[in-house]
């Protein structure tokens, strides 16, 4: 039995056992952590080294000088140069491969036949230059003529030039 109002109050209480500790504590109505966390990360890179601890992939796109991120649950610290190791690209462009390959927490569906490998090799470009937004990079690809030439790359600009996968991806870019 849960008596109406319990979480809140387990909230505040949660909220007053932490200010006790020395840590930093945000509350923002309105946002979410995620957001906060991001927002943050990315303020404060290059006055501290900001860990981020959380098995949320969406984090490793912040991956940069200054962020490194750790999954408490693989108990892998994510840098730069490991993160490159381990996915072939720039963690600036993850984001273009959690697109291609979709993600079932956010209810994006990937693109048919398309694995991590097949994406390293299709785009080696996304571990050397850093895109700006979704239009940069399917610039890129009509410039390379990867659109006219391979039909998996076709439907992957299809897949891109989605609303709600456009409307995502601005959203992890405004940060």
């Amino acid at each position: 039995y849960i008596q109406r109002g319990s979480f809140e109050q387990q909230l505040g209480k949660i909220y007053g056992f932490s200010k006790l500790l020395p840590i930093q504590n945000f509350v923002i109505p309105g946002c979410e952590a995620d957001d906060v966390i991001a927002y943050s990360a990315l303020r404060y890179k290059n006055d501290f080294d900001v860990y981020i601890v959380s098995r949320d992939k969406d984090y490793l796109q912040l991956i940069s000088q200054g962020i490194k991120v750790y999954n408490w649950k693989t108990k892998k610290l994510y840098d730069q140069e490991n993160f490159k190791e381990e996915f072939g690209i720039i963690p600036d462009n993850y984001i273009f491969m959690k697109i291609f390959l979709g993600d079932t927490s956010d209810k994006i569906a990937g693109v048919k036949g398309f694995r991590k490998k097949t994406i390293t090799q299709l785009y080696p470009f996304l571990n050397e230059k850093i895109y700006s937004d979704v239009d940069d990079m399917l610039q890129n690809l009509e410039e390379l003529n990867l659109m006219q030439s391979d039909t998996r790359t076709r439907n992957a600009i299809l897949n891109l030039r989605t609303k709600k996968k456009k409307k995502k991806m601005k959203l992890a870019f405004m940060l």
